[in-house]
C-alpha cells in the first residue's frame, strides 16, 4: 500500500514503474487495490485522473499492457476501457462518498 501512495503522480495517476508519466491501465489496476485498503484522498486524486483522461466515446487510451515473461507487450486496447470501469466500479462500492 505503501508503494501505491508513494507512486502516485501529481496528476493523481500512476505509471506502469515509478517515474513513468500516468496512464489508465496502470492507474486503473492502482485504484482498484487501493480501494480495498485506502483512504479517499488519494483514491479521489485517483478517480479524477481517470475521469479526466476518458474520452466523448466513453473510452480510454492507454501504454500496451501485457504479462508473462515475454519480451513484447501485446497491445488490446480496449483493456484500459474494461479496467478503467472496474476500477471506478471498485471505488463506488467500497467508498461511495467520492
Amino acid at each position: 500500500m505503501s508503494y501505491l501512495r508513494l507512486s502516485q503522480n501529481e496528476d493523481g495517476g500512476w505509471g506502469h514503474l515509478i517515474g513513468d508519466e500516468s496512464d489508465p491501465i496502470s492507474s486503473a489496476y492502482a485504484l482498484i487495490t487501493l480501494s480495498h485498503f485506502d483512504g479517499e484522498f488519494t483514491i479521489g486524486r485517483g478517480v479524477d485522473y481517470l475521469v479526466q483522461q476518458q474520452h466523448s466515446n466513453g473510452g480510454y487510451t492507454s501504454r500496451p499492457d501485457g504479462s508473462g515473461p515475454r519480451p513484447i507487450a501485446y497491445d488490446v486496447p480496449v483493456l484500459a476501457d474494461h479496467f478503467a470501469l472496474i476500477a471506478l466500479n471498485h471505488v463506488i462500492s467500497t467508498h461511495p462518498k467520492v
